[in-house]
C-alpha cells in the first residue's frame, strides 16, 4: 500500500509538469486508475509488478506526448521498477573485498538488473545471474 501511495504521489507530481489545460483531466484519470486497483491482493507480486510497470510506462508515454523530458520520471522509475534484495543472494564475496564493502551489509538496490550499493555497481555471482 505504501508503495502505491508513493507511486500515486509521484504521478501527480508529474501531472503538474503537463500543460495547465490538461492537468485536471490526467489527475482525475490517475486517481480513478489507482482507486480501481485498491482491491488487488498485496501478496500477488506478479499482478503488483505488472501494475507498477504499467504505471511507469503510461507516465512515460504521457510525458512524451507533451514533450516533457522523461528524466522527470526517474523517481517514479525507482518506485515502480526497482526492488530491494538481500545482497548476499546475488553478489559474490570477492565483490565486497574489491569495493571495500563490509560483509555485514544486508540490503541494496537492484535497479533494472544493475546491483548498486553506495553508488558502486556490483557484478552478480555466476550462480545468481
Amino acid at each position: 500500500m505504501e508503495k502505491a501511495l508513493r507511486a500515486y504521489a509521484e504521478v501527480l507530481r508529474l501531472v503538474r509538469r503537463l500543460p495547465k489545460e490538461s492537468r485536471g483531466y490526467y489527475a482525475k484519470y490517475a486517481r480513478e486508475n489507482f482507486v480501481n486497483y485498491r482491491d488487488v491482493d498485496p501478496s500477488d507480486s506478479t499482478t503488483l509488478h505488472d501494475l507498477f510497470q504499467r504505471t511507469y510506462n503510461h507516465s512515460i508515454w504521457l510525458l512524451h506526448k507533451y514533450s516533457v523530458d522523461d528524466s522527470a520520471a526517474d523517481k517514479l522509475k525507482r518506485i515502480c521498477c526497482g526492488r530491494w534484495q538481500h545482497l548476499r543472494d546475488l553478489v559474490c564475496a570477492e565483490n565486497f573485498a574489491r569495493h571495500g564493502i563490509g560483509e555485514d551489509v544486508s540490503f541494496f538496490w537492484c535497479y533494472f538488473g544493475e546491483i548498486v550499493y553506495l553508488g558502486v555497481v556490483l557484478k552478480p555471482c555466476s550462480a545468481a545471474a
